[in-house]
């Protein structure tokens, strides 16, 4: 639960994802694999923008207002 702000923020951040990339590479647990596909599909619904893929600025709301910015980093390693 976040305490600040700016800890409700989410800006396309590759490191979970690219964790459980490596867990299922060490030791080809299908559920690193399950989790990284519910990663893309929550990617899809929640930061899915007209012209790409865009940061929430509050995790917690039930309509994310999207901060109209995709990171240079998302393409290059969290989509990896």
């Amino acid at each position: 639960m976040a305490t600040r702000l700016s800890e409700r923020y989410y800006i396309l951040r590759p490191e979970v994802v690219e964790s459980y990339m490596y867990m299922w590479r060490l030791t080809h647990d299908p559920k690193y694999r399950q989790w990284g596909w519910e990663v893309v599909k929550a990617l899809e619904k929640h930061c899915r923008v007209e012209a790409g893929f865009s940061g929430i600025r509050d995790v917690y709301t039930t309509t994310p207002t999207h901060d109209n910015m995709q990171q240079s980093f998302f393409l290059a390693e969290t989509l990896k």
